[in-house]
């Protein structure tokens, strides 16, 4: 299928639509065209980026029959989610994370955040300190 921005009319690939969300999201953006794909849609993509940690996907209903549009909404939401449970840079389960003193959200892996400098949580590390030193002294560590 032939994916275009609604704003240009120039052609949009899945490539184009992953650096727009994030490298571990490809799975799930790739997914949802799939679906969407199979309801009849156009193609046409408005927007697609990260916003408050997850994925969002901005697109045009059009192609989609009018009794099948509540199941692409469905497939938007339900992917949507997948993403708030999946690392944005490399695709492993990820949490979602707020960085200290920002509001910046983010869906990280524990390799992920530590290299950004995100908190972990409780049950990931019992401080910062110890999680920085695990990643460099194991690489294997996830």
């Amino acid at each position: 299928m032939k994916m275009t921005w609604t704003w240009t009319g120039e052609e949009a690939t899945i490539d184009d639509l992953v650096e727009c969300a994030g490298p571990g999201w490809r799975k799930h953006v790739e997914q949802m065209v799939a679906d969407l794909e199979a309801l009849g849609w156009s193609g046409k993509v408005t927007q697609v980026k990260e916003k408050f940690g997850g994925l969002r996907f901005y697109f045009e209903y059009e192609g989609i029959p009018e009794n099948l549009q509540r199941v692409a909404m469905a497939v938007e939401i339900f992917h949507e989610g997948q993403s708030t449970m999946t690392c944005q840079l490399c695709g492993k389960h990820g949490t979602t994370r707020r960085k200290e003193n920002s509001g910046w959200l983010a869906t990280l892996c524990r390799t992920c955040a530590v290299e950004r400098g995100y908190p972990l949580e409780k049950w990931e590390e019992p401080d910062m300190d110890s999680a920085v030193k695990a990643v460099k002294e194991d690489p294997a560590v996830p």
